[in-house]
């Protein structure tokens, strides 16, 4: 399988703490392939249609988000498994928690084979020539929202993403919040591990963490760091 190359840009953003404006790191990606464009390419070298893909691709699709409705880990094989979560505040006694401080939400977690792709992807700044191209697909990139005022910042990980031997996890938040982390693939709560200093994996690890301030809970950050039989490994952060 060819190595995934990912072209990055430049884009404006607020800090999310001091509300800054700086910059961050934003992918360019090829467009979008689409469900016609998925089918085409699974007709490949079946002796299926696209027209017969479509169809029961179509059926599946439809079976697995009645799941999804219905509360079900959906399994999607090699793309991942999709789960109904939440988030929610911290509070201190149990008594204290409240449904509606409760947020619905959806979670993915990448199949093995499509988190190592991504963590092993090379990375090259994109050329303005690049961003500046609509007929070849090219997306042109824009900045994320930034977080509503009263919103905590998700921790950031960092550390060699890919790594033959072992590797060191470290895990910054916004000055004053704790950070609670995982490394089983489970979503943190505010009861979760704390963090005190970087620490080493050695095995692929999916490490989640989030922030954890005032009572607040922030979104759920998440790096998975992939064991490989080559040499070295990439730093993101």
């Amino acid at each position: 399988m060819a190595k995934l190359k990912l072209r990055v840009t430049k884009a404006k953003n607020k800090q999310p703490v001091t509300k800054k404006m700086g910059y961050i790191a934003r992918v360019l990606t090829n467009g979008t392939a689409d469900y016609d464009d998925i089918a085409e390419d699974a007709a490949e070298d079946t002796t299926f249609n696209v027209d017969e893909i479509r169809a029961s691709a179509g059926i599946f699709c439809r079976a697995a988000a009645k799941r999804l409705k219905q509360g079900f880990i959906v399994d999607l094989g090699p793309i991942g498994k999709l789960y109904p979560s939440c988030t929610s505040s911290w509070v201190e006694k149990e008594e204290d928690l409240k449904l509606s401080d409760v947020k619905p939400t959806l979670y993915f977690k990448p199949a093995d084979e499509v988190a190592a792709a991504i963590n092993s992807a090379s990375l090259v700044w994109s050329k303005k020539e690049e961003e500046d191209e609509d007929d070849e697909g090219g997306d042109e990139p824009t900045p994320s929202p930034s977080p509503a005022p009263d919103t905590l910042a998700a921790p950031t990980i960092s550390g060699n993403t890919t790594f033959s031997e072992s590797t060191e996890v470290s895990i910054s938040a916004a000055d004053g919040a704790e950070i609670r982390y995982t490394l089983d693939g489970s979503t943190p709560t505010a009861s979760s591990t704390l963090y005190s200093e970087p620490f080493t994996v050695t095995e692929t690890t999916s490490v989640k963490a989030v922030a954890v301030k005032d009572g607040q809970t922030s979104e759920v950050a998440s790096k998975t760091f992939v064991k490989s039989s080559g040499e070295g490994g990439m730093d993101q952060n």
